[in-house]
């Protein structure tokens, strides 16, 4: 019979030069010094110039008040179905609209503040912003259209549209009723 099998190593008898590979690839050493320089240059290019995105997670933990407390196996059996319950219920209380409209009233987050970037056209100062805004009643205007406020002094500042025109001058914490609803603005 024949002798069917193959023998796939290459084993000449030679070892792996690595010398001669590394000279083969340090010859063009210039192309790796200039595509590490291009990609350090674009990441830092991407990272200045694009709007951060946060993202926020949590965990929280519903404690039945009603285990731990000793009991006969039927009532156990019976409240098997209610621990169901009490969860959903929290739930509801969670995604309730006045839970979240208490939220977002105390943490002032219906009002975001810019500045004008040196890189972007506008910058976010959502903690380090000079002034803040209390609002009131609101019109739908006031979430579509951005308003611009110049600071003039510590007493006073020019509330203007977006097209630059001065809607007017006030003293900070004044009432100010616009067609932007009703605010305050502090210092």
């Amino acid at each position: 019979m024949a002798d069917n099998s193959i023998d796939f190593s290459d084993d000449n008898g030679q070892d792996f030069d690595i010398k001669g590979f590394l000279i083969k690839y340090l010859r063009h050493w210039y192309w790796f010094v200039i595509s590490v320089v291009v990609c350090l240059s674009v990441a830092f290019l991407y990272l200045r110039y694009t709007t951060p995105i946060y993202n926020v997670s949590s965990v929280l933990l519903i404690k039945d008040e009603k285990k731990g407390i000793g009991g006969n196996d039927m009532l156990k059996e019976l409240e098997m179905f209610s621990g169901n319950k009490i969860v959903e219920n929290e739930m509801e209380v969670l995604k309730s609209r006045n839970l979240i409209e208490k939220v977002v009233n105390d943490l002032n987050l219906t009002v975001a503040y810019f500045q004008k970037g040196k890189v972007r056209k506008y910058d976010e100062i959502f903690r380090t912003s000079p002034i803040w805004v209390q609002h009131g009643n609101l019109n739908e205007v006031a979430y579509k259209e951005p308003v611009f406020i110049r600071i003039i002094n510590k007493q006073k500042f020019e509330l203007q549209n977006e097209d630059g025109d001065v809607m007017g001058t006030f003293g900070y914490s004044q009432n100010i009723r616009s067609r932007y609803g009703a605010f305050r603005v502090f210092e």
